[in-house]
């Protein structure tokens, strides 16, 4: 008699989903915000492609009930009712009948936020197990020391390894920023759109690279980590951006209440050491922090934003339900508004700020949730830890227009579907696997499992990869 087709492991699909992710994180990250696919234009960002197919992904899913999941997700109803409202909204901006140049824009807008919607989706309903969660947090923290890295070269080295990260089909779209003075230090923007934006995702990522380093299970994890976690914080003033720095405070007071005293002495003792290793890097750059900080009244870039504020009211007051129309706040057409809560007012209005607000509102109290429920110590340090980053996206978006930058918006609802399937896993009791000794770290396969025990050392994918081609060579 004819086999039953066997279904396919629940596992290989999570493990496959968690490569794409992977791959999406690297790209997000890694690859230079100006490097796009002509054809598209702004919007052709490799990690925004994946985005759309996985949004793309996600719907089809939703059309076959095996995959179509059955579990409560507060998230994912708050993330269609933001689509919702910016489609009502780019319908509203077509019928003010806006420029050419305008229409362009709210297409462009509605591409990117489907991606970074799409990202925030499939991590709530598609990561099940508590390993795939910390698998790609981890990716995503040495994805962020990769980013550090590149702006460690810029700042110290004076070595832009940015131009050449391009190949083809990919080409940029505009000059790359590089490196600029600001006081007695350099703004570097490493693979970021602008250096706010580095010292921003810097701080965004920094907890939870921090939470890993912190718990890491062996030596090499611990080399590797903590290697992650000092580039991510180096790359705050590398970024020369009140932002970061803001950023960087949000973080040390939301992880103090997880905390006990031990751990908050070992911090400050870090930072110092920290402050004193960057006053001997770059005399001065802390003269340079104080100037940012206590100037800020003739300081031009903060000055500016001030007095803006009454034209933008204006433009509120005349469309304040549903807005101009997605991105039609163009800075070539009118001027730079560096607040992403007053541009979204005057882009999306009123209905479109609250879905925003929603959407980080459910993914709050969710990671919250989870630091005060969590059944294990880590569970709920790390729950803090997405809280954080969280938290920093929404009140350092005060100072820039955030969700115009691709790899700030990306990381942010990355934040968002991960609390939401800390949460959703957290809750339904169903996967308890999260013994720290049993994972094992990309970076660890890569270069070998053990670098302080040479008799345990097993090859990497590297030495794997060599013997192969030696053995096809050989043939």
């Amino acid at each position: 008699s004819a086999r039953a087709p066997v279904a396919p492991a629940r596992g290989a699909l999570l493990d496959s989903l968690g490569l794409v992710l992977g791959l999406a994180f690297v790209t997000l990250i890694l690859l230079p915000g100006r490097l796009v696919f002509p054809p598209i234009g702004a919007e052709g960002r490799p990690a925004t492609l994946l985005g759309l197919g996985l949004f793309a992904w996600w719907c089809l899913m939703k059309l076959v009930p095996r995959f179509t999941p059955r579990t409560r997700q507060p998230l994912r109803i708050a993330l269609w009712i933001l689509l919702g409202t910016l489609l009502l909204s780019w319908v509203a901006g077509l019928d003010r009948g806006p420029l050419p140049v305008e229409t362009r824009a709210m297409d462009r807008t509605m591409l990117a936020r489907a991606a970074v919607i799409g990202f925030a989706l499939v991590i709530a309903d598609g990561v099940r197990r508590r390993r795939t969660l910390d698998r790609l947090l981890v990716v995503l923290s040495y994805c962020g020391g990769a980013m550090g890295f590149i702006a460690l070269l810029q700042f110290g080295f004076d070595y832009d390894i940015v131009p050449l990260i391009k190949f083809p089909p990919f080409d940029f779209n505009a000059e790359l920023i590089g490196s600029r003075v600001r006081g007695a230090g350099t703004r570097v923007t490493s693979t970021a759109g602008h250096s706010i934006e580095l010292g921003v995702v810097a701080a965004m990522i920094l907890p939870v690279a921090g939470h890993y380093a912190m718990r890491a299970a062996t030596n090499n994890q611990r080399i590797f980590r903590w290697t992650a976690t000092v580039l991510l914080a180096a790359s705050i003033p590398f970024s020369g951006s009140r932002a970061g720095y803001l950023g960087f405070a949000i973080v040390i007071i939301t992880m103090m209440w997880a905390w006990n005293t031990r751990t908050r002495a070992n911090v400050a003792a870090l930072i110092f050491a920290g402050v004193l290793a960057l006053q001997a890097f770059t005399p001065g750059l802390l003269g340079t922090v104080r100037w940012l900080f206590l100037n800020l009244g003739v300081d031009d870039s903060a000055t500016a934003r001030l007095s803006d504020y009454d034209i933008v009211f204006d433009y509120i007051s005349a469309r304040p339900i549903l807005g101009r129309g997605p991105g039609t706040w163009l800075p070539e057409e009118y001027i730079v508004l560096d607040n992403e809560w007053l541009y979204s007012a005057v882009t999306v209005g009123i209905v479109g700020v609250l879905a925003i607000v929603g959407v980080m509102l459910v993914a709050l109290m969710q990671a919250g949730w989870v630091a005060h429920h969590g059944r294990t110590d880590e569970t709920r340090h790390l729950a803090q830890a997405l809280k954080a980053s969280i938290l920093v996206g929404a009140l350092t978006s005060a100072t820039f227009d955030a969700l115009a930058f691709a790899t700030f918006a990306g990381v942010w609802f990355i934040m968002f579907g991960m609390a939401a399937a800390l949460w959703r896993i957290e809750r339904d009791g169903t996967d308890v696997d999260i013994d720290p000794a049993v994972e094992t770290d990309f970076a660890e396969v890569l270069v070998s499992r053990r670098l302080t025990d040479p008799s345990k050392a097993q090859p990497s994918v590297f030495q794997s990869m060599g013997n192969w081609v030696e053995a096809r060579s050989s043939r």
